[in-house]
């Protein structure tokens, strides 16, 4: 008997996900992954110590089967492209949510700067 909450959550990242594309840190391309890319609209302040307000940021968000990707062999030099959203990222961090799926944490792929001297310091004064 198989277990319904991985039946549905796969059931749910194959009818809402998109493809996207990951190239794992060797070059090699895997294009046949559907994913549910779920991006914040906004952050929001949530009071901090000393009575304080802090800013709380949300990062972008991955779902994927773990059919699909074996997550575990997930690192930072990996990209992934998400095409309808026309952005590249890095996986800063997975969760396995114990249902059949991994919530991967977004952050955005790092593009060298214009600024940027032959060592990645900037070189222009702030």
């Amino acid at each position: 008997m198989r277990d319904p909450f991985k039946r549905a959550s796969r059931r749910i990242v194959r009818r809402l996900g998109k493809p996207v594309v990951i190239t794992t840190a060797n070059g090699v391309r895997i294009d046949k992954i559907k994913g549910v890319y779920s991006a914040p609209e906004e952050d929001a302040l949530v009071k901090g110590r000393k009575g304080g307000l802090a800013l709380k940021t949300r990062s972008a968000t991955l779902t994927v089967c773990d059919d699909d990707i074996d997550c575990r062999q997930l690192s930072t030099d990996w990209r992934i492209i998400v095409p309808h959203v026309n952005r590249e990222f890095f996986p800063a961090e997975h969760l396995n949510d114990g249902d059949g799926c991994t919530v991967i944490y977004l952050a955005d792929a790092l593009t060298p700067s214009p600024d940027m001297d032959e060592q990645g310091n900037e070189s222009k004064w702030r």
